[in-house]
């Protein structure tokens, strides 16, 4: 479990899963554009189905009008309508072919069954074309009188299966984009508006042909199919002002605009009128008939130009999403790339660092600091972790070796003063037997001895004595030292105290010419203390301020009650300490050179001990110098040793 959690396993999974989501929404992103080119390349395929269908209706729309006028007219048909109906069948056959080719591959709901209508429709329609050529080499009283009713239905019935599967796949684009569906929409206004402009032609030149005279049906009839032109173009109109059109377009509504409600309807109307009028070979009706087929030609333009532009548009969508396919498909590829690259990193460049790193850092806190830190050269926040790792076990070994020294440097000091403990009291032994027989020739206890003798023997007892004193200094620090000194306590009266101890000490401060003062606080609470020790204290302290303060100076000794006990001050004017010397004072045997000559040397030995004393008793010690100013030592007891004693203890 914990390996399956380690940061280095989190870091590979979060890596691979973040690269696999990149390539997935990547991969989606690519999938949906393949899915936007491939519905942008259908749409230009099906707007170019739809242009041909197109044109294929207007074909044999025109060959079917064109053969009304001929069954209609009474006159035979001549060489040049045989050659421009041969013309018109050859481009509505040709156009038709291409179209079922075309159906025949591309796939849409009912295609065969489309085809298939088409197909038989046509066979029809051709059937019928050669009864049609039979017909117009009759008179025209021996026509067949439904022949124009079967020709029309033949037509809508080929009409009418073109149409559908037009409407189908039209219906088909308007789900794909608002662009080409308006388009679309405009193209089936501009075929149902020349639907109905050809419709009332074909009314208007069956009247022409037969010369009658338009009565109210036809008349109501004609104003239906005007009212339905209107509505439509209206609608056409209102669909064209968008701002989305095409310039193109709106050019070829303006001039179908031009041409049929500028010129042929004006035309129109006075051909109507002519007829009513019982002229049917009026300048009117010539040049309405000279004017309807360019007007018809201008509106199903507008449908042709309405899909041509849809197909620009879809060509331009087919080429905008083949950009994005391609696209996703180059961004699927970098971000894979990238991904595996970031994984590579992470494997070797992160985690495999990171590992050997802490496995690293592991063996240092286990204790092995000469293990080998790798990665010291590289430039990035590894190097860091590194460099940290190094420093922490330099620290380490720095710490051990400092461990190690300072180890010794107390084994040496607890041998030293353990030592110094047993070589003092085996030196205390033969000094008390120098000192007792020195005093006892000093006064001559067991008869007189010469004048120098005399001397010697006093010379040989103030040395021992001075000896006795330092080997007792040496002892008391080597057990302070090595632990041993322990404390009789007992309730102490500090006032006392310091009295006794600077009458021991005022005959050496006369002698010196340093006058001593003394200010004591006999409201001072009585102390639980070793009195030998404090007498200790007091005495190395005046000792040390007498011998270090010149002629004429002062030495002051004082006990102050302050919030964390009791303050023993020793303050005097002597030649003092740089505070950087301070230290050094108070290490054992430390002398701090002066300029004035002293009597004696001494050992260095007194403050340490008063230090060590000061501390046994939970106190400290404080020093506070100036050159040539002055020194003041303070000795601060804890107040847990003052105790409170009736007044007639003091007393």
């Amino acid at each position: 479990m914990k390996r399956l959690f380690s940061i280095s396993v989190l870091l590979q999974t979060a890596t691979i899963v973040m690269t696999l989501a990149i390539a997935a929404v990547c991969g989606v992103y690519a999938l949906s554009a393949l899915r936007n080119q491939e519905q942008a390349r259908r749409v230009p395929q099906v707007l170019e189905l739809s242009n041909n269908l197109y044109a294929a209706l207007g074909a044999i729309r025109a060959e079917r009008g064109r053969a009304f006028r001929l069954v209609a007219s009474s006159r035979f048909a001549t060489r040049a309508d045989n050659a421009e109906l041969d013309r018109m069948r050859a481009a509505s056959d040709k156009i038709l072919t291409a179209t079922l080719a075309e159906l025949a591959v591309l796939a849409f709901d009912q295609r065969d069954k489309s085809v298939t209508e088409i197909r038989d429709a046509r066979i029809g329609f051709e059937a019928l074309r050669q009864q049609l050529d039979a017909t117009l080499k009759m008179p025209l009283e021996d026509r067949p009188a439904d022949l124009t009713e079967r020709w029309a239905a033949t037509y809508n019935r080929l009409a009418d299966a073109i149409d559908q599967v037009s409407n189908r796949l039209e219906n088909e684009l308007t789900v794909t984009d608002a662009v080409v569906a308006g388009l679309v929409r405009i193209k089936q206004v501009a075929w149902s508006l020349r639907t109905e402009i050809g419709r009332d032609r074909v009314r208007v030149a069956t009247a022409i042909a037969k010369g009658q005279s338009p009565d109210g049906d036809f008349r109501l009839e004609l104003a239906t199919i005007a009212g339905r032109i209107d509505g439509q173009w209206k609608i056409l109109k209102d669909r064209v002002a968008l701002s989305d059109i095409p310039p193109q377009l709106k050019e070829s509504v303006a001039k179908a605009e031009k041409l049929y409600f500028g010129e042929t309807r004006a035309a129109h109307d006075a051909a109507l009128a002519d007829l009513a009028d019982g002229r049917t070979t009026s300048p009117q009706i010539k040049k309405w008939l000279q004017l309807v087929n360019p007007a018809l030609d201008s509106v199903f333009a507008i449908g042709q130009v309405a899909l041509d532009s849809a197909g620009v548009y879809a060509r331009a969508q087919f080429s905008i999403a083949q950009r994005d396919f391609y696209a996703a498909i180059l961004l699927m590829s970098c971000f894979c790339i990238i991904g595996v690259l970031t994984s590579v990193y992470v494997v070797f460049g992160v985690v495999r660092p990171m590992t050997r790193v802490t496995e690293a850092m592991r063996l240092i806190t286990d204790g092995n600091l000469t293990s080998h830190i790798p990665y010291k050269n590289r430039g990035d926040e590894i190097r860091s972790l590194a460099h940290g790792l190094r420093v922490f076990r330099d620290n380490a070994l720095e710490k051990q070796r400092l461990r190690i020294e300072k180890d010794g440097a107390v084994a040496a000091s607890r041998a030293k003063s353990e030592f110094l403990a047993n070589v003092s009291h085996e030196l205390r032994t033969p000094l008390n037997a120098i000192i007792g027989f020195s005093e006892v020739m000093k006064t001559e206890l067991f008869g007189p001895v010469s004048e120098r003798y005399g001397g010697y023997s006093t010379d040989i007892y103030n040395s021992g004595t001075h000896l006795l004193g330092l080997i007792n200094e040496i002892l008391d620090l080597s057990k302070a030292e090595a632990g041993q000194l322990e404390l009789r306590e007992e309730v102490v009266d500090i006032a006392a105290t310091v009295e006794a101890c600077v009458n021991l000490i005022r005959e050496p401060a006369r002698k010196a010419g340093v006058h001593l003062s003394v200010y004591l606080d006999y409201d001072v609470p009585f102390l639980l203390a070793d009195e030998r020790r404090m007498r200790q204290i007091l005495i190395n302290l005046l000792s040390n301020a007498v011998k270090f303060t010149p002629e004429d100076g002062e030495v002051t000794v004082a006990t102050v009650r302050v919030p964390d006990g009791l303050a023993i001050e020793v303050r005097d004017t002597g030649i003092g300490i740089a505070p950087e010397d301070i230290p050094k004072a108070l290490t054992p045997f430390g002398q701090v050179d002066s300029k004035i000559s002293r009597k004696y040397e001494g050992t260095g030995l007194g403050l340490p001990l008063v230090k060590h004393l000061a501390e046994l008793h939970g106190g400290s010690l404080s020093i506070a110098s100036e050159v040539n100013v002055g020194t003041t030592v303070t000795v601060l007891l804890p107040g847990l040793r003052i105790v409170r004693v009736a007044q007639p203890l003091r007393a």
